[in-house]
């Protein structure tokens, strides 16, 4: 089934510069876009409140396996307290391309997100939980 279904991809798609590979089981087809001649900016959005074990985990994982160049990274933090993540904060400033904001109002993702939005300058948002881990190199560019 997959090799009539990735030739009829591979068909519709031809003289794109869209490509289609084998996908993780037999009935899947991966379709691969490329990316613009000009990579956008990503904003990666991330809100959190102390827990800077689990913060500590995603923005490493981030700094580590993120081969996709054009990110910033905007923690946005929600009352935190604990001296540690006060502390996680001040080493964070020494990274250009990570800032975090502080948002006063209650507890609202929603709401979290949008403040982040309001300070982005990326075109392209990734709104992430901060206990979220990226796995693989080309998670940002596969997202972009």
């Amino acid at each position: 089934m997959r090799n009539s279904s990735m030739c009829a991809l591979r068909a519709h798609f031809e003289g794109s510069g869209i490509s289609v590979e084998k996908g993780l089981t037999p009935e899947l087809c991966r379709v691969i876009y490329p990316l613009p001649q000009t990579a956008p900016r990503v904003s990666i959005i991330i809100p959190t409140r102390d827990q800077v074990e689990v913060l500590d985990k995603c923005i490493s994982s981030i700094l580590l396996n993120t081969d996709y160049e054009n990110w910033e990274i905007l923690i946005v933090d929600n009352h935190s307290v604990a001296p540690q993540t006060l502390a996680y904060f001040k080493q964070l400033k020494n990274d250009l391309r990570i800032k975090v904001l502080r948002f006063e109002g209650a507890f609202n993702f929603s709401a979290l997100n949008n403040f982040a939005v309001r300070h982005a300058h990326g075109n392209v948002l990734a709104l992430l939980n901060n206990d979220v881990e990226a796995i693989a190199k080309g998670w940002l560019t596969e997202m972009v």
